[in-house]
């Protein structure tokens, strides 16, 4: 852990200083200044540790959240805002366009628990024939939104994931430092309450509602 990263100039100031000075004033009581000089930096060091632990809380769940805010922003928000009550979709593999009833469209996304389920669920997207790739017109930027797709009769089923999480491990390793596998599931459900809170909050939008978000890999943890 870089744990110069989880001290701050407020902390020192207000917390760490005061006690290292008041550690050394009271030496100057004693006769013999071992005893309490040994209190003194075992208290320090306590209350360093306790303002690392909790500066290191805050950013491993600010991380996470960042990741969550990106992925609604550039990709769910855009996705919704570009379905209409009728869509054309267009299935690049047969390079055929339909049109569907918003009512008809859902959206389904999974969101990985752990970095062995964001690796499954990449390869089963990338060899489960099932999956249709397709893609919507984004009207505000002219660009397009790539998605997967299962369609049944005339109705459709959009699929995805956050392929962002795959920056988590690289990204922690750097600024946090090296992480267990097993530790990586607070990421992975920071991120997680992150999206749920999001929708949430825009489920005045009522295609919103009908997002489904699945957790997977919870048995892979």
């Amino acid at each position: 852990m870089k744990w110069q990263n989880f001290i701050t100039v407020y902390d020192v100031l207000v917390s760490i200083l005061p006690s290292a000075l008041s550690t050394f004033g009271t030496i100057l009581i004693f006769d013999s200044p071992f005893i309490p000089l040994i209190i003194g930096l075992l208290i320090l060091f306590l209350v360093l540790g306790a303002l690392i632990q909790i500066n290191l809380i805050k950013k491993e769940k600010a991380l996470a959240e960042i990741l969550a805010t990106g992925y609604f922003i550039n990709f769910l928000e855009p996705l919704v805002d570009n379905i209409h009550l009728k869509t054309e979709i267009h299935f690049t593999d047969s390079e055929q366009k339909n049109e569907f009833e918003q009512s008809k469209i859902k959206i389904h996304l999974f969101v990985p628990a752990s970095t062995d389920a964001l690796e499954k669920v990449d390869l089963d997207f990338k060899e489960n024939k099932a999956y249709k790739n397709i893609q919507l017109n984004n009207a505000q930027t002219g660009g397009k939104i790539w998605l997967k797709a299962i369609e049944d009769k005339d109705e459709i089923t959009l699929f995805d994931f956050p392929r962002t999480l795959f920056s988590l491990p690289k990204f922690i390793k750097k600024n946090i430092g090296k992480r267990k596998d097993a530790s990586m599931k607070k990421y992975y459900d920071s991120f997680y309450t992150k999206l749920e809170s999001l929708i949430d909050d825009s489920k005045q939008n009522v295609f919103f509602r009908k997002i489904e978000v699945e957790k997977i890999g919870l048995s892979s943890i």
